[in-house]
Formats: structure tokens, sequence, C-alpha cells
């Protein structure tokens, strides 16, 4: 299982993911008065600083053909579409030669309006899938806190086979009984990785917690 941090904006931030071996990072564009998103300059710059770690732009309405081409610019292959992307569009994504990660936004009560196109996302080429749980519109993902495990262990069933990511309330405390879930290939993690809004010391926390969690498995 791997880690991915999401949401850096300093290369300071880009250090210490560097130093805890993280495997990605997510890294905001393109998304309008949020207050993570990044020129297509500053996403060159951090994404050069990653030094381990796989730089994943995060978006979350895509534009085509212009999103691709300045990820190409900026040497970054993964992109994870974390609004309600169709599978039209991650189609048309995928002939730039992108690895996309797909969001699935997941009610408390197990309801995803993506697994209706789950077919269709499979044949338009999505690499991964990431299960978020879903609040409303206005928040998508971040919200500090995890699926219950049933609804998670039913998805994991109904996606057996995929790539699969988990998202929501990872935090030192947990991560260590999300470490020992099967078929998940990593988790996505922000909020637990901060001080004062900057992912910092709370990171070297959570990579010994998940080693640990890992360990005894």
């Amino acid at each position: 299982m791997k880690i991915k941090i999401c949401g850096a904006t300093q290369l300071d931030e880009i250090d210490i993911a560097n130093q805890c071996a993280v495997d990605y990072l997510g890294l905001w564009t393109g998304i309008e008065q949020h207050p993570r998103t990044l020129s297509e300059n500053r996403l060159a710059q951090l994404a050069m600083a990653c030094n381990g770690p796989q730089p994943v732009a995060v978006c979350v309405k895509p534009s085509y053909p212009a999103l691709g081409e300045m990820l190409q610019r900026c040497a970054i292959e993964w992109l994870q579409l974390h609004g309600f992307t169709p599978p039209s569009e991650v189609a048309r994504l995928k002939t730039q030669r992108l690895k996309i990660i797909k969001t699935l936004h997941v009610s408390d009560s197990g309801d995803c309006p993506e697994l209706r196109w789950l077919p269709d996302y499979d044949a338009a080429g999505v690499d991964v899938y990431l299960i978020d749980r879903f609040v409303d519109r206005q928040r998508l993902g971040s919200t500090g806190q995890a699926l219950p495990r049933t609804v998670i262990e039913t998805l994991l069933a109904r996606l057996a086979g995929r790539r699969i990511w988990l998202a929501g309330g990872i935090t030192a405390t947990t991560i260590g009984e999300f470490a020992t879930l099967g078929g998940i290939e990593a988790l996505d993690i922000d909020s637990a990785a901060r001080s004062n809004g900057l992912i910092g010391e709370p990171l070297r926390e959570l990579v010994q917690a998940f080693d640990q969690g890992r360990g005894e498995k």
C-alpha cells in the first residue's frame, strides 16, 4: 500500500514529502477561487521539485485539450479528476497519454452517482478509482471524516479487479487500521498531514503510524 498527500503549494511541503518517501503528491490546478490552486509556472516548479513522489495534478472541471497540453509542459502524467467528469471526457483526456484517477463521490449511505457509469469509465481508460466521502457539491472531499467501514467494504467488492485508492478521515490514529484493508493500493491524505494549514511534521507521524500498521498486518 502507498501514500498520496494532497494539496501542496510550497517548496517546503515538497521537501518534507520527499524526506518521508511519499509515493504521490497532489497539486491542485485550474480550480477557480480554491486557495491551493496553482498557476502553470508554480505547478511546474513544484512538480520538478518532487524527488520520489510522483506529482498528480488535481482538477475539478478539466478543459480539453488545454489541460493535457499544460500537464505535458509541466512533465506531469497523473491527473486526478475530482469533479463529476463524464466518461466521454475521460476518453478524450486519455488521448493525451495521461494516467487518470477518477474520484468516486460516495455518501455515508453508500450512494455514488458514478457507479452507474462504471463500465463506461472502464472502457474510457480510467487507471485508478479513488473512493472519497461526499457531503455536497460545495465540498468535494477534504471532509476530515471517513466513510463507514461497511460502505468501504461493499465498494471494494463492487470494484474488485480495479486499482483502488481511498480518501477521507485518514489520521495518524486510524491509518494503521486502513493499512490492513485488502484491495486498496494507496491512501490519499490531506488535512491530517498539515500543521497551521501546511504539510509538515504531522506527515512524519502519519508515515510512522502507517509503517507500524503494515508491520502488524
